[in-house]
């Protein structure tokens, strides 16, 4: 099912790291069609020799061309985030948010 799927995690920090670790782990999703991005270059490196993904710091160039989008954000970082890359989703695109308490 998702093995066609291009996935972004935006947020590979705990939640989105053990996500992607989840999902590759359990064969679901081809270690090619995943990659991630984070705020600082060397969390951004760290989580890419981790999960073996590319890992960005550029949240626009991390959704172009995805099927599905999870935003693993803080709470308090989730609108600086949306508004960030708010203008390149598309209605094909599925978008996931695992930011608590976010409306």
């Amino acid at each position: 099912m998702l093995q066609d799927k291009r996935i972004a995690v935006i947020g590979v920090g705990k939640i989105g790291g053990a996500l992607i670790a989840g999902l590759l782990q359990s064969g679901m999703v081809r270690r090619e069609a995943i990659a991630g991005s984070t705020g600082h270059a060397e969390t951004a490196r760290r989580a890419a020799q981790t999960y073996e993904i590319p890992v960005l710091t550029d949240n626009r160039a991390l959704v172009r061309d995805r099927d599905i989008i999870i935003l693993a954000v803080k709470p308090q970082t989730i609108r600086k985030v949306v508004a960030e890359v708010r203008d390149l989703i598309t209605p094909d695109q599925l978008v996931v948010t695992l930011a608590a308490a976010t409306p």
